[in-house]
């Protein structure tokens, strides 16, 4: 069975020209490496087939990622931007603070033009 292309989807076209992790070559081996990440890879073999481990191959599926997330994020504000428009926004929440600040990050991150996970923070 071939592999999935990305949606022919605009959002999912984008590039994003970051450097692979530093560990990207290492072994699963390496002492101090989790044993679970391994484990992840031989059930991903499994489940899935195994796949040529190229950097090109990699970058794809690090630019479907992040284009997920992007994908994601603007569903949400979609949401959001509705509630807004019928005045949901200033009636009384069960959301509490925090997690209506959460809610505006993600309108303020949807429209970003820089990865959107960078040191492991979600949008900053």
């Amino acid at each position: 069975m071939a592999i999935a292309r990305p949606p022919a989807d605009a959002i999912y076209q984008a590039e994003w020209d970051t450097p692979l992790p530093a560990t990207r070559g290492q072994s699963f081996n390496t002492p101090g490496r989790p044993r679970g990440q391994k484990i992840y890879q031989e059930v991903q073999d499994v489940l899935v087939g195994a796949w040529p481990d190229e950097d090109r191959r990699w970058r794809l599926l690090r630019n479907y990622y992040y284009n997920c997330i992007r994908d994601c994020d603007q569903q949400v504000v979609r949401v959001l931007e509705s509630l807004k428009s019928n005045g949901m926004d200033k009636t009384r929440s069960s959301c509490s603070p925090p997690i209506m600040a959460n809610l505006a990050a993600i309108i303020r991150c949807a429209g970003r033009a820089t990865p959107p996970i960078v040191s492991r923070t979600i949008c900053r």
